[in-house]
C-alpha cells in the first residue's frame, strides 16, 4: 500500500472511519483505524484496503511492504479478503510523533489541527481525517467544513468524542 500517509489518507475517505493513527508494529509502518462496525464492516475495510494498493509497485524498503495485521478472531476473513498481502499476527503498536499524523491536512491546512478553548463549532477526528483523504486524492472538500460549520456529521454516523477536535474556520 506504500507509505503510512497513503494508507491513512486511504482510510480516512471510508465512511464509519472514526479516527486513524500512524505508527509502527515490529518496525513496519502501519495505521491504527477505530471504526464503527454499524457503519462499515471488517470486509469492507479489507476491500479498502484490496483497492488502495498501488498495484504491482514492488518496495525496496520492507517496512512499506504491504500487510495486513490482525487480531486471532480476524485472521481468517483477513487471508481471505486481502488478496496477496500478508497477513501478520497484531503485535503491539507504537504511535509515530504527533507532526506524522494527518500528513496531508498538516501540510495544506494546519491551522484547522490547532486546538480551541472557545465554544466555536469543532471538527472531529473522522472530519479531519476525511478532509486529510480529500486533500491527498486532490477532492473537494469544503462540504466537510460546510457540514461541521452546522453542526452536522459529514460521514454516516460517525460520532466526535475521540481525538482532539478543532475549531472550524
Amino acid at each position: 500500500m506504500g507509505c503510512y500517509w497513503h494508507a491513512e489518507a486511504v482510510f480516512g475517505g471510508v465512511d464509519g472511519v472514526c479516527s486513524t493513527k500512524v505508527g509502527f508494529v515490529d518496525a513496519v509502518e502501519v495505521v491504527q483505524l477505530q471504526y464503527d462496525s454499524s457503519v462499515v464492516s471488517y470486509g469492507q475495510l479489507l476491500q479498502a484496503f484490496r483497492e488502495g494498493h498501488e498495484v504491482g509497485k514492488q518496495w525496496a524498503n520492507k517496512k512499506f511492504a504491504s500487510a495486513v495485521f490482525a487480531s486471532k478472531s480476524q485472521r481468517a476473513e483477513a487471508n481471505a479478503g486481502c488478496g496477496a498481502a500478508a497477513v501478520r499476527k497484531l503485535g503491539p503498536f507504537t504511535a509515530s510523533k504527533e507532526s506524522d499524523q494527518l500528513y496531508y491536512l498538516r501540510q495544506k491546512l494546519p491551522r484547522l489541527l490547532k486546538p480551541t478553548k472557545n465554544k466555536k463549532p469543532t471538527l472531529s477526528a473522522a472530519q479531519l481525517s476525511r478532509i486529510n483523504h480529500c486533500i491527498a486524492f486532490k477532492l473537494p472538500y469544503e462540504h466537510v467544513l460546510q457540514k461541521a460549520r452546522e453542526g452536522r456529521s459529514s460521514i454516516g454516523s460517525a460520532k466526535s468524542g475521540s481525538g482532539t477536535d478543532t475549531e472550524v474556520p
